[in-house]
């Protein structure tokens, strides 16, 4: 099985989940959760499914090396939602987040790297007043 097959089961089960939560009117137009209890349930079949894929990949032993990954991903975005009592999770407190953290970290090291080479090239040379070198270039 290619993961590509997998993840059509995944979508699947995932889909099944937001047309039974909208059937029994367990979650509302945001999507948050008005029924707790059927919600939670809900969310346990879903991945008890997911753990049947593994089981099944494990089985037949013909899978791709991050087949097992996408479907341990699918698993935890469930719990994120359970946890969240939401179906779809929110990632706005992150968005953008790590590129920040990212971007601050290169400059830094830019910032560094540019102070070093300062360092470096005045221990090479030496420090030279605008005298020193006006002297020799005379």
């Amino acid at each position: 099985m290619s993961y590509i097959d997998i993840e059509k089961q995944l979508n699947k089960i995932e889909s099944d989940l937001e047309t039974k939560l909208r059937k029994a009117n367990v979650i509302d137009a945001n999507n948050k959760a008005l029924k707790v209890e059927k919600f939670n349930k809900f969310i346990d079949e879903a991945i008890d499914e997911c753990n049947l894929i593994l089981r099944d990949l494990e089985i037949s032993r013909n899978y791709d090396a991050n087949t097992n990954n996408i479907v341990f991903s699918r698993i935890e975005a469930f719990r994120a939602m359970k946890e969240n009592q939401a179906f779809k999770v929110s990632t706005k407190e992150t968005d953008g987040k790590e590129q920040r953290i990212i971007e601050n970290k290169n400059t830094k090291r830019f910032s560094l790297f540019k102070r070093g080479k300062g360092l470096a090239l005045r221990q090479i040379f030496g420090q030279r007043t605008p005298q020193q070198s006006e002297e020799k270039t005379r």
